[in-house]
Parts: structure tokens; sequence; C-alpha cells
């Protein structure tokens, strides 16, 4: 059905009054996306909230300019003006009744990373939602900064949850660690491993070079796997590789069919990415027992800690040296894997979703009885 036509077939019955009976409307978009971190985000709580929730998404699976266009015109006549509640970084930027999750803020703060098109997009509708939205969930301190600092409104409208990890990253039995191996063609030895979207922000280039710089002080039989699919065409700007190094396997998207025994077979997971709202891999790779090395920067600070190796993103002679005392250093292996499985237990999905569901049910009693915004 075209949106327009999906618009005008579902004009809402304005339910003010029956707002606390009703549930909680969720912006469906999300389902039509490959799962990434947004997209996890809100599968994970969205399973944890059951009947309390509806999920509305495009009966199509539309992306791009249509999915867009779904987003503000469509979506805002199927919630029957209820609360809804918009977990991936966008919303219709005119509905009020609406609390909005941020992840980040990097097409204003980094607008080089991203392709021009893009970010006037991303400029026209997220401040704006963001000002008139009920109110906002962070996923990090560093997040509600930085929507703070770019929109100005007061702190008080913004609640920090963070994420979780998933039941499904933990310490791997040996086989499984083995079967992720054979899926990729990962030969015989020990590995590092980074999963990321191949983007300029994950910071892949200097991977790359710390790895060429590390690779004479490693064992022979040491490889590199950067597990991830390539950016958004329409999103992110190009980013060049060029050849890289020896020793590299790049198996592409993971599942988490696999995605778990890597982490858990893996001597070191490195992710030094320049900036991150959240950052699943690090405590998804700390959970699975790796020891983590990662950037200083952003909300790594929080999310990591203590528990990881941490570099300076932007030294890639930092990068090696993390690399390789990782690599020849076991009892270094042995403290950052204890810290790591310790960190990780500090996340956890059923928190995060209590903890949200508290400002949905805080904002829906608001609506109930005609106080705050609306």
């Amino acid at each position: 059905m075209p949106v327009e036509a999906e618009a005008t077939a579902a004009r809402p019955a304005r339910a003010g009054a029956r707002a606390a009976q009703s549930p909680v409307m969720v912006n469906g978009r999300f389902r039509v996306h490959k799962l990434t971190g947004m997209q996890r985000y809100a599968n994970e709580l969205v399973s944890r909230f059951e009947d309390r929730v509806e999920v509305i998404e495009p009966k199509a699976k539309l992306k791009g300019p249509r999915g867009h266009a779904w987003e503000q015109f469509a979506l805002p006549w199927r919630t029957g003006w209820n609360l809804l509640w918009s977990p991936c970084n966008s919303g219709p930027r005119w509905y009020t009744r609406q609390v909005v999750t941020i992840h980040d803020m990097f097409p204003l703060d980094y607008p080089e990373w991203f392709h021009s098109g893009f970010v006037r997009g991303f400029r026209a509708v997220v401040p704006p939602l963001i000002r008139r939205a009920r109110h906002i969930i962070a996923v990090s301190h560093y997040t509600k900064q930085r929507i703070v600092e770019t929109t100005g409104i007061p702190e008080d409208r913004i609640t920090v949850v963070h994420s979780g990890v998933g039941e499904q990253f933990r310490v791997q039995p040996a086989e499984a660690a083995a079967a992720a191996r054979r899926a990729i063609g990962l030969p015989d030895g020990s590995y590092f491993l980074s999963v990321s979207s191949l983007e300029p922000r994950k910071n892949v280039r200097r991977i790359l070079d710390a790895w060429e710089r590390a690779l004479p002080h490693l064992p022979p039989d040491t490889w590199l796997v950067l597990a991830g699919g390539a950016g958004s065409g329409t999103v992110f700007a190009g980013l060049d590789l060029r050849r890289p190094p020896e020793r590299v396997l790049f198996p592409g998207y993971l599942d988490d069919k696999f995605l778990p025994g890597l982490y858990a077979g893996a001597t070191g997971f490195v992710f030094p990415s320049l900036a991150e709202g959240f950052g699943f891999p690090p405590l998804e790779a700390m959970a699975c027992g790796a020891p983590v090395l990662c950037a200083n920067t952003s909300s790594l600070l929080e999310v990591a800690a203590s528990a990881a190796v941490l570099v300076n993103p932007l030294d890639v002679a930092q990068i090696a040296r993390g690399i390789v005392d990782i690599a020849l250093d076991a009892n270094l292996r042995y403290v950052y894997r204890l810290r790591g499985l310790a960190q990780a237990e500090k996340f956890s999905w059923d928190t995060a979703a209590r903890q949200t569901w508290e400002v949905l049910e805080h904002e829906r009693e608001k609506l109930r009885i005609g106080r705050g915004r609306s």
C-alpha cells in the first residue's frame, strides 16, 4: 500500500483519556533493517515488553526515502494518539506524544563520515524531534552530553539507560569456536577479531596499519579477522582500504549463529573506534571471555572502563603495541579476560527493559492526567 494511502486509511481516534489502558505504541521501522546495534537494542527490549506494547511497522519493507516518508507521515496516524516510543534514533518529528531513544549524534558531530544527503536529512529531522518529544532516552552519558550540547534541551528531559548484553554472548565450548572458524574459512592458528561495519568511524584503516606494524612481532600463524558488512552507500562516506596487509580475513557480516564462538576463540578483540554512542562489540567480546583492546574515547570509557586495554584510536603505534602485548603476554590476557567477564555482568537487557519501561510508564501516566507536554 502506498504511504499516502496507508496514512489516509488509518485516521486516529483520539484516545488520550484511555492512554493509561492502551499499550505503548512502538515505531517498528527497525524491523525492515539488518540486525546491527540499534536493531538489536529494539528487538531485545520489545521482546521483554510483550503485550504492554504494540509494534507498528510498514506493510512493505520500506527503506530509504520511502521508509522516511512512512515514518514521518503514515506512522503518526496509526498511533491512535497514544504514547509512541521510537527506539532507533529517529521518529516523526511533529508527533509530541513520543519518547525517543537516541544512540548518537554523529551526523552533527562528524558530518565528514557521512554522505551529505544523509547529514541534511538528519539535521532536518533529529534536532526538532528531540526538542518536541516528551522525553529522551540516551544509551550512555556520553550520548546525553552530546544531545544537550547540540540541541540545548534541559538535562532533566533525558534519562540514561545503558544497553545490555544478549544471553547468547557467553563463554562458549571449544566446539562452538571450532565451528565458527570452519564457517568463515579461517586457517589454523591464533587470531585477533574485530567486529564492525566497514565505515570511517570504525577506524578500519588504522586497524590494518597497526596490524601491518605488529606482524613482524607476532607468531607466524596469527591472523586478523575483520568481520562486518560494508556500511550503507546511502549513509556513509566511502572508505578506502587499499590493499590489506598479510594474514587478514574479511568474512563479511556474521549473525549470532557463529559470532559468539568467534569471540570466544579469539586471542584478543580489537576495537579502536573513533566514537561510539554505546559500543556493543567490546561488551559482547568480554562476555565471551576475549581480552579486549579498545579506544579511550566517547562512551567506550564508561562501557569498557578498566576492563580493556585502552588506546588512543589515532595512534597506530599504540594500537600495534597493544596487539603485540596481548598476543605475547599470557598473564595480561588472563587479567583482562577476568576483568572483561566481570564488566559484562554489569550490563543486562532485563535491567535496560525495566528502566526503559519506567520512563514510558511515567510519560503515559502524565498524558493520562493531562500534565506536561502534549
